[in-house]
């Protein structure tokens, strides 16, 4: 089997968990998280990517009238074969590395105790988040949409974690 995509590293940036009581119904989102990336590429070595997720999901557990918010945001740093295509590589950033993260904080929130007990998050399509945030056609005998889905506006004075900074300049594709 040919080994195209490899996750090197990553980090949670960012991961907030908190329990509401008497929130308001129309500030829980009953369509699932919210899902957004951002993809950056090395300069000097275009095989390498770092691709920037984000998720926030908020969940009514009772009534409606007791629920947590969560939202998170972890970066992954990414290597290609040296034969990978660029097609290749544009489609697979995206799909694969942003599975391989969700599944990754999908992983951390259900080791958290938390007063609502574990948290499991939903399952996502990442194509389908893929070809909305791209503006794509939907894939043939797709049902339904997917999360709100946005993509990520551009800073330009962010500030990345300590191992973000660490990797080599990367720019955005």
């Amino acid at each position: 089997m040919r080994k195209i995509l490899n996750l090197e590293d990553f980090a949670i940036d960012r991961l907030h968990y908190e329990t509401w009581y008497d929130q308001p119904e129309e500030d829980s989102d009953p369509a699932g998280p919210n899902v957004r990336y951002e993809v950056f590429r090395n300069d000097t070595d275009p095989s390498q990517y770092m691709l920037e997720l984000e998720v926030k999901l908020s969940v009514p557990v009772e009534n409606d009238r007791l629920g947590y918010c969560f939202s998170a945001q972890i970066t992954g740093f990414f290597r290609f074969a040296e034969d990978a295509t660029e097609e290749e590589m544009q489609y697979l950033i995206r799909v694969n590395g942003g599975t391989i993260l969700y599944g990754i904080l999908r992983g951390q929130m259900a080791a958290l105790a938390t007063p609502l007990g574990k948290i499991l998050l939903p399952t996502v399509y990442m194509n389908e988040i893929v070809r909305e945030t791209e503006g794509l056609a939907p894939e043939p005998g797709a049902k339904g949409s997917a999360a709100a889905i946005s993509a990520r506006p551009k800073k330009s004075a962010r500030k990345k974690s300590a191992s973000a900074t660490k990797k080599a300049t990367r720019k955005k594709t």
